[in-house]
């Protein structure tokens, strides 16, 4: 009985603490702020963020092609995507490996390899990171 209530109660305790924060924004601010950017800059923004995501979901392609699990290309690419978006909503542990291990679990990919390509992703993304901040270093004064 608590398995299949604790669920409902989390999702009852973040539609509160989401009301909570929402009621102490201005929206009518945060319209008129977003009237004032250019519309070229609102597409460009969503270029970018829609951009970030499928780099990352391709990420758990990779993962895929190592591991060798037999979910298709396409639902490996949308769990990694609603993972990397709940990933910054609720944090890595939530978003980024429990949602993720769940859909993989769903789609008929055994824990090990969902875990796998989990790992892959995950250090795919570290390494692009470093190489970055090598990057960086290296062209810095």
């Amino acid at each position: 009985m608590i398995r299949r209530a604790a669920p409902w109660l989390l999702a009852g305790v973040v539609l509160v603490l989401v009301g909570r924060q929402a009621a102490g924004i201005d929206w009518r601010e945060v319209g008129a702020a977003l009237r004032e950017l250019p519309a070229a800059a609102l597409l460009a923004a969503a270029a970018a963020g829609l951009a970030g995501h499928a780099v990352f979901a391709c990420y758990d392609l990779v993962g895929r092609r190592v591991v060798a699990h037999r979910a298709t290309r396409a639902r490996t690419w949308g769990i990694a995507a609603v993972s990397y978006a709940l990933n910054l909503n609720l944090g890595a542990l939530v978003g980024g490996v429990a949602v993720r291990l769940r859909l993989y679990a769903r789609a008929g990919v055994p824990a090990a390899q969902a875990g796998q390509v989990v790992a892959v992703a995950m250090a795919g993304n570290w390494l692009g990171w470093a190489g970055l901040a090598a990057a960086a270093l290296c062209l810095a004064d």
